[in-house]
């Protein structure tokens, strides 16, 4: 599965008519405006200090919640079946 994922991924087959991400268009701003502001909310919400996303993709999208991870000390870790993509 690793080899199938990361072949995708390196041949950008997600692509489906945007460029901006890897991941495909879930992770494209147009799709994740919305989630970004309700994930401020709720780490401020909930003091929210560490962070585990699953399947992360490329990170197109989490990296707009950068400083505000490094505003409020938050650990971030990223994790995905394609190794070289994965970020802490």
């Amino acid at each position: 599965m690793e080899d199938i994922f990361t072949n995708i991924y390196n041949k950008n087959m997600w692509s489906m008519g945007q460029n901006e991400s890897y991941s495909g268009l879930g992770s494209s701003s147009l799709y994740t405006y919305n989630i970004i502001h309700h994930l401020i909310n709720i780490i401020s919400k909930y003091n929210i200090n560490n962070i585990l996303d699953t399947s992360c993709g490329d990170w197109f999208w989490m990296k707009n919640l950068k400083n505000i991870f490094n505003e409020k000390m938050i650990k971030y870790t990223g994790l995905d079946i394609v190794k070289d993509i994965c970020h802490k």
